[in-house]
């Protein structure tokens, strides 16, 4: 399967959540409902997968991600740093878009997400 059909199954997943896709595309790559590009550019697939809108429809927005930071603190009193944590929500996509950020196999970790139903 090459990058392209692997990113139109990604897209496709996002489409019907309700991303539109058409702002991302040159006129000359837009396309007829059912037709297949034979090749899209990667700065495209980078600048949807990176797309704000796009990470919302894809992830959505309403699951949360808890993260539980580690923290010191100066305790003046004791003259001492006091362990601690703090705990964080964000929401899913964004917790998505920095681990998208990582990954060395961008389409590879969205393919994880996709709804097959």
């Amino acid at each position: 399967m090459t990058n392209t059909e692997r990113f139109l199954k990604i897209l496709k997943q996002a489409e019907k959540n309700g991303f539109n896709s058409s702002k991302h595309f040159p006129e000359e790559q837009l396309m007829e409902k059912g037709e297949v590009p034979i090749y899209i550019r990667d700065e495209i697939m980078v600048g949807i997968i990176f797309d704000h809108d796009f990470a919302k429809t894809f992830f959505g927005k309403e699951t949360v991600i808890e993260y539980k930071i580690d923290t010191q603190t100066w305790n003046e009193e004791e003259q001492r740093l006091k362990d601690g944590s703090v705990t964080q929500t964000s929401p899913a996509w964004k917790h998505h878009i920095k681990q998208l950020a990582l990954s060395e196999n961008r389409l590879g970790y969205l393919e994880k997400f996709i709804k097959y139903n």
